[in-house]
């Protein structure tokens, strides 16, 4: 849980779509971020491969409850969205390729950045 002043994000990717990563290489990053006493405004920047009716994500509450979300995409394109979410709470973002083989490198160059 992130607590309000500076803190240590670490990042892991542990699976894609259920099975072992075979790039290992990018799957962990860390930063520092910087929280008030009040809201934070979190923002999804998403780029699409060349399936982008294929990218779903969401953000879940602690609680398991669905509190943002977005795609399917229509087109291919960089997508921007922006949310707020409370202060000490957890979240958990998830991000789906239907298909299975991810949103980068042989389906073109997805990505996705939370800032």
């Amino acid at each position: 849980m992130l607590s309000s002043g500076t803190n240590a994000l670490r990042v892991v990717i542990t699976s894609v779509n259920g099975a072992e990563d075979q790039v290992a290489s990018n799957n962990e990053v860390e930063t520092i971020i910087t929280l008030n006493d009040e809201l934070e405004s979190v923002s999804l920047v998403l780029t699409t491969d060349r399936f982008p009716e294929e990218t779903t994500w969401d953000i879940q509450n602690e609680f398991g409850e669905v509190v943002f979300s977005g795609g399917p995409y229509e087109r291919v394109d960089t997508f921007s969205e922006d949310f707020c979410l409370e202060e000490n709470q957890c979240y958990r973002f998830t991000i789906t390729d239907s298909r299975g083989d991810g949103i980068c490198c042989g389906s073109g160059e997805g990505s996705y950045e939370l800032i």
